[in-house]
């Protein structure tokens, strides 16, 4: 009897531990109704405006399963049928082990197992709708049928208030929703409701009240919020309608009030800053993202580290600018023979620092090589940042890239890379007679120009 027992007790703990691992894991279901034949699903995950693949899934039958040994990181995720940014459909992973999620003929998505994701779509078609409302009126203004522009703000001023009651609702019902506060984060707040709980408030317009009050409904203390497009989408609003004039003191002073208002949570601050002067480092307000990276960013080199990508690109704009004198650069050729830029003075010279994995590189220096043609003049020296002789070899023949093409073999690291304040390829320097820098090109246009 008591053999049984055990053996019964124990056929029970494995079935315990047995459904234990099962919970850990995690399955994502996804079939289609739609008539269109899919091979491949791509599954991305969010952050913002950046968005990742992380994984590929094959679509048998309609239907295709991803399944991984734990439930992702609660956050935005996009399920597209092709490597596209602009394909696709948005759902919620947060806590969920098993999620069934269902693309029906009008290529609408649904929830057939996850409350967190029946949540999301049912709000979401108020956000759908409000980008029906603001198409109709873009084209409206753009016809001039200013009649009809009236009717429009009103329809949409009446769906924020549906938008906002709903999530409002919801946010009692399912305090715990993680879909749910995405949802409420994303309906602006409304400055009619704000006028009757603060009677003597002084805003005299929504514009004023929108410029310090947009991003009231984000939760400052959730750093999850950051795996989604929330936070990313009102920063962009803010940038393009908030703002009295687009100067640079006017973006500034935007800069500062945005990164107040998200100091409360290191990851959010730091995700923020991080959105900011990638908006701005390549952008004509130059001022903007060096007031950023001095003010806010961390400065690797100060503890004696490798200058990270934000502190180069500030080196690239401050110490590299237009009129100066252009750095060392040193490194060998093919045959191992040593080439200095010291040894090329008194030469126009066209720099290019590339990498034969860089796809953009392999797109435009064809072109750039075609151009130098018509400069037989001018010394066309090219510097790898591989690491890998082959890898280097390869990319010279693959782009018929001429003599001098040189590298150290140090990548990003070494000191050439670093003194040229690399932050990535390909990075066009144009030097003239005199060993000053005369041009930085971002295109084929400017190139030609300089070259001039």
């Amino acid at each position: 009897m008591k053999k049984i027992l055990f053996f019964v007790f124990l056929q029970i703990n494995l079935f315990a531990l047995k459904l234990c691992s099962q919970e850990k894991g995690f399955v994502l279901e996804i079939t289609f109704d739609i008539p269109k034949t899919y091979k491949t699903i791509y599954i991305w995950n969010v952050r913002g405006v950046e968005e990742d693949v992380m994984d590929s899934i094959s679509l048998l039958d309609k239907k295709a399963i991803w399944k991984l040994d734990s439930i992702p990181e609660t956050g935005e995720y996009r399920i597209s049928t092709k490597l596209d940014y602009e394909d696709g459909w948005y759902f919620i992973i947060n806590q969920e082990p098993y999620i069934h999620l269902h693309i029906n003929r009008r290529n609408i998505i649904e929830s057939k197992s996850s409350e967190e994701n029946r949540l999301y779509f049912f709000l979401n078609r108020y956000e759908t709708q409000l980008d029906s409302l603001y198409a109709r009126g873009d084209y409206y203004y753009q016809t001039k049928r200013y009649d009809k522009l009236a009717e429009v703000r009103l329809n949409i001023k009446k769906n924020i208030w549906e938008y906002h009651k709903a999530t409002d609702s919801l946010m009692k019902l399912y305090p715990s929703s993680f879909a749910v506060k995405v949802q409420y984060s994303s309906v602006p707040p409304i400055f009619d409701l704000y006028k009757k709980e603060h009677p003597d408030q002084s805003y005299k317009d929504e514009y004023s009240f929108l410029k310090r009050h947009l991003f009231d409904r984000i939760d400052k203390n959730d750093p999850r919020l950051i795996r989604t497009r929330v936070i990313s989408r009102a920063i962009e609003f803010y940038l393009n309608n908030l703002l009295d004039t687009t100067t640079e003191k006017e973006y500034i002073k935007a800069c500062d009030f945005i990164l107040s208002s998200f100091s409360w949570n290191d990851e959010q601050f730091n995700y923020v800053l991080r959105l900011l002067m990638n908006t701005f480092e390549d952008s004509p307000y130059e001022g903007v993202f060096l007031h950023l990276f001095d003010l806010y960013s961390h400065h690797s080199s100060c503890d004696g580290g490798i200058p990270d990508e934000y502190e180069r690109r500030a080196i690239y704009l401050t110490s590299l600018k237009i009129g100066t004198d252009a750095p060392a650069l040193e490194g060998y050729d093919q045959k191992d023979n040593k080439v200095t830029l010291a040894q090329l003075r008194g030469k126009k010279i066209l720099l290019v620092f590339w990498y034969s994995k860089c796809e953009h590189c392999h797109q435009i220096l064809p072109y750039v090589v075609e151009t130098m043609r018509s400069y037989p003049n001018i010394v066309f020296l090219t510097f790898s940042l591989d690491k890998n002789k082959d890898d280097w070899f390869e990319g010279i023949q693959s782009l018929k890239l001429p003599w001098p093409s040189i590298t150290d073999f140090k990548g990003y690291d070494g000191e050439n890379a670093i003194r040229w304040a690399v932050f990535g390829t390909p990075l066009f320097y144009v030097i003239n007679e005199e060993g000053k820098i005369i041009a930085k090109p971002k295109d084929l246009e400017e190139l030609k120009a300089a070259l001039k």
